[in-house]
């Protein structure tokens, strides 16, 4: 139960000054003491749950009681170094508790954290940052994604005092639109959540549960039973409660202020990083570790701008690594080319050049392949890259962006060696199967799916399919043409008529299909791996399809350039996401949208191990064709998708874990967690 107010405030001020920074947990009474309010309130006589996030489950280490001034103490003997914790409070009995909050309390022998506070924050920070490894108040998976979600609640939540983190406390996320009208609102988000398990924690009539209950309760599925679930439920399902009603219930109890004014999209934190040197950033990349590779279009503002020679690598939480920006004059204006090999090498196509630039793990310069290896007539303009499954690099050249004759070419790196490259077509290109190739996505079979941008003004791309056969020559699968080759061009910006409308970004699904985004229409084009046929699927109606990807479950995430380059440029309006349903009966239908003030033109899109969706703000809203200015970063959606197993070599994978309750596959051992004797195996 929740004591009165009595010396409550003075024991969490108390409390808060006898916070150790982080304890390396080496030695000592491996113990863990902690302070559990709600409502601002301590929680008196409520069961402490102390766990180890582990594979395909969670193990119970120790339980304990609040005393009447909501004090704790649990101790992780039962732990191994590099174990996950975090601990679970109800009020009440374990499983018959409407109130429960939980808080990550981080790694052992890295960043455990050993005098916590555990409230309504963490309890948001954790069901969202956590959100694809949570069965109940269990929390399992493997790394990285489950070590890198952990990591993100400290992006949200300072678990040592319960308050915000800095992170989402900043300009970029923690200011209202009246202070900065480009915040992401993530902090006034995160309070509308806590303050809604306030009302539920304050209110002795019960109502305010049963409401918060119902209003999070998906359809099909039961209601949620404590406020832990209820939070979890909003965080899996951000657009399909009653989105106003919700608001409306946390500003009835606003502890934690400031709120929402309006009812969001959708409930979804999202982080907005600026740090590392970016300018106009085109396409992410994610390593082994979670860890983004990010290339730059642009160096300088106008009038002074300048291909981009720098790289950004950022850490799963968002800090600029590896002394980022990277600058080496060997990278010239990267545009959408970026890419992590199996041994989490980053690479780099270069548009202004042709040029390829690797870059180790480390961050130093590794391999450089001119233009001159694979083109005897540059300008090549290298777009896309990707890695099939045999480390061969796929590169797609779109050849001079100013002459229309020029269609391009593919190019091949055999194992990822400058010195055997083959390129197709061999002869000169009449662009019939390649026409001005913008990018290329490799299928389960290791074939190459180009989306060809096709000519301006009229945009009229293709794809085509190819593959290498054993004498390692490049062979034609498929080609997919448009429609609209065959009908008198239509040159509106949002054109219906058929497939292929200027395509940016290819992506291949677990079934072997094909999605492509059409920047010249809100069509998205999908195309089945059997027989190779297109049908067109429209996204939200404002959408100017550029960065697309395929998360776990199948479900595809399309992003919006919005304000098109022969448009006029509006300022007030954000790209938006959609989320579109990639199988089954129902596949093509539109799950849901959302948008953010953070958001500036978007270019690339990605999803990580732990079902982030990370965006890249590619040109500022007020660019214009004569006049572009390079965008400021990335902006990371948490927790949203299903999560993808890093490196993205071939079409999407689940990470390496089970989980029963959403269906991920591929259960079995992994090298990330040791085999510990209380799994049970």
């Amino acid at each position: 139960m929740i004591r009165s107010f009595g010396i409550a405030m003075i024991l969490v001020a108390a409390f808060c000054l006898a916070l150790p920074e982080v304890s390396l947990a080496k030695g000592g009474g491996r113990k863990i003491t902690g302070f559990a309010t709600a409502g601002a309130l301590p929680l008196d006589s409520a069961t402490v749950e102390l766990y180890s996030a582990g594979w395909g489950s969670a193990h119970l280490l120790d339980t304990s009681t609040t005393d009447e001034n909501g004090l704790f103490s649990v101790n992780y003997r039962g732990a191994s170094h590099g174990d996950l914790l975090y601990v679970v409070v109800s009020a009440g009995e374990p499983g018959d508790s409407e109130l429960v909050l939980v808080a990550a309390l981080g790694q052992v022998g890295k960043n455990l954290s050993i005098a916590v506070q555990v409230n309504e924050l963490t309890t948001v920070a954790t069901a969202f940052a956590c959100a694809q490894f949570i069965d109940g108040h269990k929390i399992y998976g493997f790394s990285p994604g489950l070590d890198n979600a952990f990591g993100t609640t400290t992006n949200l939540v300072d678990v040592q005092t319960g308050e915000a983190a800095a992170v989402v406390s900043n300009q970029n996320n923690g200011s209202t639109l009246l202070e900065y009208p480009r915040t992401t609102q993530a902090l006034v988000t995160m309070n509308a959540l806590a303050d809604m398990i306030v009302a539920c924690a304050t209110d002795n009539t019960g109502t305010a549960c049963d409401t918060l209950f119902a209003l999070t309760t998906p359809v099909g599925s039961p209601a949620p039973t404590n406020t832990f679930e209820a939070i979890h439920n909003i965080a899996r399902n951000p657009a399909s409660f009653d989105n106003s009603s919700l608001l409306a219930l946390a500003q009835s109890s606003p502890l934690y202020a400031p709120l929402l004014i309006e009812p969001p999209m959708a409930w979804i934190l999202m982080l907005h990083f600026t740090e590392g040197g970016f300018n106009a950033p085109g396409r992410t990349a994610f390593d082994s570790k979670g860890n983004v590779w990010v290339n730059n279009n642009f160096n300088n503002s106008p009038p002074d701008v300048d291909p981009g020679q720098q790289v950004t690598v950022l850490s799963p939480l968002g800090q600029p690594i590896l002394g980022s920006p990277i600058v080496s004059p060997l990278v010239n204006g990267s545009g959408y080319g970026t890419a992590v090999d199996r041994f989490d090498n980053g690479w780099i196509a270069n548009f202004g050049n042709g040029d390829v630039v690797s870059f180790s793990p480390r961050g130093m310069l590794r391999r450089y392949f001119p233009s001159t290896l694979f083109d005897e007539d540059p300008p090549v303009k290298s777009m896309g890259i990707a890695f099939d499954q045999r480390g061969n690099l796929w590169v797609t050249n779109m050849g001079d962006s100013s002459d229309p004759l020029s269609n391009g070419s593919i190019t091949v790196f055999l194992g990822a060696n400058r010195n055997r490259a083959i390129t197709f077509p061999k002869k000169k290109n009449d662009g019939l199967i390649v026409r001005k190739p913008f990018s290329v996505a490799i299928d389960a079979q290791g074939r190459a799916w180009v989306a060809n941008s096709g000519f301006a003004p009229v945009g009229v791309g293709n794809v085509c399919v190819l593959e290498l056969d054993r004498r390692n020559r490049i062979r034609v699968v498929a080609q997919i043409d448009s429609p609209g080759l065959g009908q008198t061009p239509d040159l509106s910006l949002l054109r219906k008529h058929g497939d292929f409308s200027s395509p940016k970004t290819i992506a291949v699904d677990q079934g072997g299909n094909g999605w492509i985004s059409n920047f010249e229409s809100n069509l998205i084009t999908f195309i089945d791996g059997q027989t190779f046929q297109a049908t067109d699927y429209e996204a939200d109606p404002t959408t100017h399809g550029w960065g697309l990807a395929v998360d776990g479950s199948n479900q595809i995430w399309i992003a919006s350039f919005t304000n098109p380059p022969g448009g006029m440029p509006d300022q007030s309006v954000p790209p938006t996401i959609t989320v579109m349903q990639g199988s089954g009966t129902d596949r093509g239908d539109v799950l849901f949208s959302y948008s953010n003030p953070s958001f500036q033109h978007i270019t690339g899109l990605q999803i990580d191990a732990s079902g982030n969706v990370w965006t890249c703000n590619n040109w500022q809203l007020d660019s214009t064709k004569t006049d572009i200015i390079g965008g400021d970063g990335l902006v990371q959606a948490i927790g949203v998708a299903t999560p993808v197993k890093t490196p993205l070599i071939g079409p999407p994978e689940n990470p390496e874990f089970f989980h029963p309750r959403f269906g991920f596959r591929g259960f079995g051992p992994s090298k990330w967690f040791p085999f510990n004797p209380w799994w049970g195996w």
